[in-house]
């Protein structure tokens, strides 16, 4: 990890903020790596009153810049922006401010970083067009302007989605303007009423997205800066937004704040853990992905399923296939209409599935199909020509197994020819010797029968 500890961030850099409206989800919860693995370098714990260290932190001030924001940053206005209680308090208001129609605040750090562990424990605010933010933005553009040089959103909470926290990456590949930005979502009821501790851990590698400890989004290096450009320094930036309100929905509330409790920056391990390979011949449960585009998971009456499927979206799962041959997949799905997807073994399609409908979102059935699929570590991908359907898990069965081979039948003793004859074989060897005594005997009482004649 770089810390530029002399830094100045100039007040009115571009920093993008983009109105995401689709989400990518998230994966299969795994803790964090313990902070023994991370030593602390940089904090902010806010244990002092008055307006936020200066050293630390600038305001970015002046009217909003992009996405048609509603609000006027100030500068140095503790009635926007205020640390008391041992927490930093961003507070929105409704009022009349240098021709806007609410005030707000922004900070950013005067210190930027690469890579480490960030982690910020912050109490959101709810409310009509209200989007709360904690993020990271380059020091200097060096691979060029937004979203070329990129963007890291640790946090952001949005009005529309009352109990979904996003983690986000914008690059020049993955961005908003080409509906390709890499995004997770946490399901966090009631993020208002709490302190939850919000947290990246940012490698050369890979970068893992944390609520309270669980893991819930990973992206991965991808080898190219286009992709992941994610390798100098980057500044923090706490804010709270007012977006254009929805029709019919205008806001009820005059004041609202997000407290943050403390933002701290840990250095340490320099690579991310390996995704989790899964068995094949084997079950996958369908949250279990190590990357995915554009669905979301959900809470259902068994654990969790995958939902919020368009069109041209996936979910990508690291294998590890134990022998290439044939293998029967079920696919466990909702519809209330039918779609259609396509398996794939590292970019390559090996079959499309119809999938029909099956009655409701949550009424589950069994689709099943073919594919051939090759021996080895591998990662295969679901993706959606079409949407409109849940998925909960999928199996794939080796149709061509070898049956296990039955137990050899015992082969029967053989004889001993030493063994004593049995009653029964013994009978049967003194039967002519019976006969001869027989017969003697008859012959005996003949003669004795002619002799006692002869003395009548």
């Amino acid at each position: 990890m770089s810390i530029l500890s002399d830094h100045k961030i100039d007040i009115y850099k571009k920093a993008f903020r983009i109105s995401v409206l689709s989400a990518a989800v998230a994966a299969a919860t795994s803790q964090a790596n313990t902070t023994d693995d991370w030593t602390l370098v940089w904090s902010d714990e806010f244990n002092y009153s008055g307006l936020p260290d200066s050293d630390k932190w600038v305001f970015e001030h002046g009217p909003n810049w992009y996405n048609g924001e509603l609000q006027y940053y100030t500068n140095n206005r503790t009635e926007n922006c205020r640390v008391e209680n041992g927490v930093l308090t961003i507070e929105a208001v409704q009022e009349e401010y240098e021709n806007k129609n609410y005030t707000s605040a922004r900070l950013a750090s005067t210190q930027a970083f690469t890579y480490g562990r960030m982690e910020i424990s912050a109490k959101l605010t709810r409310g009509e067009g209200l989007w709360p933010a904690i993020w990271m933005f380059p020091q200097d553009e060096i691979y060029g302007g937004w979203p070329v040089s990129g963007e890291l959103d640790i946090m952001e909470y949005w009005s529309w989605d009352d109990d979904g926290i996003y983690g986000t990456i914008h690059t020049e590949t993955y961005n908003h303007v080409n509906h390709t930005e890499k995004q997770g979502r946490y399901q966090l009821n009631s993020p208002d009423e709490d302190f939850h501790v919000y947290a990246v851990e940012w490698y050369e590698d890979q970068i893992q997205w944390f609520v309270d400890g669980n893991h819930y989004f990973t992206f991965y290096n991808q080898g190219d800066t286009a992709s992941y450009p994610f390798d100098h320094p980057f500044f923090f930036i706490l804010n709270v937004a007012i977006e254009s309100h929805s029709p019919g929905k205008e806001n009820t509330w005059a004041k609202r704040t997000m407290e943050v409790d403390y933002v701290r920056v840990y250095e340490g391990l320099q690579t991310g853990t390996a995704p989790t390979r899964y068995p094949v011949p084997g079950t996958i449960e369908a949250e279990n992905f190590y990357d995915a585009q554009g669905v979301r998971t959900e809470e259902n009456a068994t654990g969790q399923n995958v939902g919020y499927i368009d069109a041209n979206e996936w979910m990508d799962y690291a294998v590890n296939i134990s022998q290439t041959g044939t293998y029967t997949t079920r696919y466990q799905i909702a519809s209330p209409t039918g779609s259609q997807l396509t398996l794939k073994q590292d970019g390559t399609a090996t079959e499309s599935v119809v999938v029909p409908a099956t009655g409701g979102w949550q009424t589950w059935a069994y689709v099943e199909g073919e594919v051939e699929l090759e021996a080895g570590v591998s990662t295969l991908r679901i993706e959606t020509s079409a949407g409109g359907f849940n998925i909960d898990k999928f199996e794939l069965l080796l149709q061509d197994a070898p049956e296990p081979e039955p137990e050899p039948e015992p082969e029967p003793e053989p004889e001993d020819t030493d063994k004593p004859a049995s009653k029964t074989s013994g009978a049967g060897d003194i039967g002519p010797l019976f006969f001869l005594i027989l017969a003697a005997l008859q012959g005996v009482i003949i003669y004795s029968s002619k002799r006692l004649a002869k003395f009548k």
